[in-house]
């Protein structure tokens, strides 16, 4: 059974390397976002995938104001021990998500910014001039950094 399952995700990975040009390929936007494209407009999966990561976070910052409140509302009018431990759960619970959230940013920045910036890979259409100069001897173009690295990067 585990032999099976390596296999399958082994070849998953692999079909997933072929599949980069799907990626850069535009989407027209069927469901809106708010603060996103409309519907009909033509954009990038990695544009699309921002929007919902921004959305997302937009969620959880809503659902810990509600949290904090809800626990708000249940430390004053409650009178006894056990009520107030049942409110302080719920404002901790919210604070503990709102630092998981911020964590879960900072570490994907510290790694690489351009993990939570999204942005599409570099083409001759949208790379700034600095990029368009031709590359030296033993260095390739590489489109996703915009600019010239070594062949064995």
């Amino acid at each position: 059974m585990k032999k099976i399952f390596f296999i399958i995700l082994l070849l998953i990975i692999l079909c997933s390397l072929f599949a980069v040009h799907f990626a850069l390929a535009g989407y027209k936007i069927q469901v809106a976002l708010p603060g996103g494209p409309g519907t009909g407009e033509e954009v990038t999966l990695s544009e699309y995938i921002r929007y919902i990561y921004l959305f997302g976070l937009g969620l959880v910052g809503i659902a810990a104001l509600g949290a904090l409140v809800y626990g708000g509302f249940l430390y004053m009018l409650s009178g006894t021990i056990s009520s107030q431990d049942e409110a302080k759960k719920y404002i901790w619970g919210a604070i503990s998500g709102l630092v998981l959230a911020l964590a879960a940013y900072l570490i994907l920045n510290t790694i690489n910014p351009d993990l939570v910036s999204l942005k599409e890979p570099c083409t001759s259409d949208n790379c700034p001039a600095r990029c368009q100069i031709p590359c030296e001897i033993d260095y390739i173009w590489n489109p996703w950094f915009c600019q010239c690295t070594p062949e064995a990067f």
